[in-house]
């Protein structure tokens, strides 16, 4: 059975997803979340309207987010100096090692990806990966009539 080169870049990222996931699960949360920390150990005191923005989610699901950091003792908020009604988002020390071990575990995720190969492998197989996330990104910016063109040049009736 033939499994194209994009279905297996798929099926690859997925299998990488869930071994991210496994590797957060200790500490009860997931990549999303791990993601939020990130941002906010970058960003201490950053308000959840702009981590929603940077994160590129809605606020609910933010709200969401930084409520899980914040029973997990990761994230802690405190009063904003500027506005009474804003509270802003800072790590704690939990959320900074874990930080590290995330780091650490996403090194490892690389040398998994790259178990074998030698030097040279290496170096072409993340000069592929390199071209194929441009054309990616190209094709993602272009209008979406480019992309996927009409099959029929048929008008629809109103």
């Amino acid at each position: 059975m033939y499994i194209s080169p994009a279905q297996t870049l798929m099926m690859a990222a997925r299998r990488l997803e869930t071994l991210k996931a496994k590797n957060l699960e200790f500490l009860g949360i997931g990549p999303g979340q791990m993601q939020a920390i990130v941002v906010i150990i970058g960003n201490p005191g950053i308000c959840q309207a702009y981590l929603a923005r940077l994160l590129k989610l809605d606020k609910s699901t933010v709200n969401r987010i930084v409520n899980k950091l914040i029973r997990a003792e990761l994230v802690k908020k405190i009063p904003s100096t500027t506005d009474a009604r804003v509270q802003g988002l800072i790590p704690t020390n939990l959320a900074k090692v874990s930080q590290r071990f995330y780091r650490d575990e996403m090194a490892s995720l690389d040398l998994i990806v790259t178990y074998g190969f030698d030097p040279a492998e290496k170096q072409q197989f993340n000069k592929l990966l390199a071209r194929t996330s441009a054309t990616i990104q190209h094709v993602l910016d272009l209008p979406f009539n480019e992309v996927f063109p009409p099959l029929f040049d048929i008008p629809i009736p109103k």
